[in-house]
């Protein structure tokens, strides 16, 4: 029994340390360095010279908070800015399709999440959702708190959506055990990765309605620094 265990442990933390490689590689995949170095290039063209240095700003601000190896976790407070950098960018990059908000979550700062959880996300509500769609639309990014839990809900408002037979699909692969191919990073892959950290009652709800909106939400306890190297441990 000992020894099953022990083999289960190596293989959980094998399968995390793939996954924070996989995130890695979807991070330096060249489209999205491309594209916002092309959209600063049209900015200079236009002699739109705050809207480039704002641009080289952010985007240099995500991949120093994207790529910083070594780290599984980061605070909430750091998720945070990493996704309000990643969506100003794509902002500019797509003026005519889409908005952002994100709400005040100063008071969820502290707390831990596995790094990268929420970029993956937003990236899927834009060409999935309001990109698709071709017509303007919201993302909305915000922190909800219970006495022991935390859930960020992505709400893509006006989007594309996504069928009722489709969502049924999805919440069937985010359940399953293993998922022997992925082209991209996508949402089994971070839900998988969530569960792993916490356990199975963790993880992604999808909702939506065509033509309308479509909502992700992921949901972790509250932990701190400690507690994820007390899970590392045992």
């Amino acid at each position: 029994n000992s020894q099953r265990m022990m083999q289960e442990i190596y293989r959980q933390q094998e399968e995390k340390s793939r996954y924070q490689f996989q995130l890695i590689q979807s991070q330096i995949r060249p489209h999205f360095l491309y594209n916002t170095l092309e959209m600063i290039k049209s900015l200079v063209d236009c002699q739109m010279y705050g809207e480039a240095g704002k641009a080289i700003l952010a985007m240099s601000r995500f991949y120093r908070l994207s790529l910083n190896t070594g780290n599984d976790i980061c605070s909430v407070a750091q998720e945070i800015q990493l996704a309000r950098q990643y969506l100003y960018i794509q902002r500019l990059r797509y003026a005519e399709y889409m908005d952002y908000v994100i709400e005040d979550c100063e008071e969820a700062g502290d707390y831990c999440i596995p790094k990268l959880t929420l970029q993956p996300l937003l990236e899927n509500s834009i060409y999935h959702g309001i990109k698709e769609k071709q017509g303007m639309g919201k993302i909305v990014l915000l922190v909800e708190q219970t006495e022991d839990m935390l859930r960020f809900r992505g709400l893509g408002t006006n989007g594309a959506g996504i069928s009722p037979e489709d969502i049924g699909k999805l919440r069937k692969t985010l359940q399953e055990e293993e998922k022997k191919e992925e082209a991209s990073f996508g949402l089994y892959s971070i839900n998988r990765r969530i569960r792993l950290f916490f356990g199975p009652e963790y993880g992604l709800e999808l909702e939506s309605r065509q033509g309308e909106y479509t909502c992700i939400t992921v949901t972790v306890p509250k932990t701190r620094k400690r507690d994820f190297q007390d899970m590392d441990q045992r």
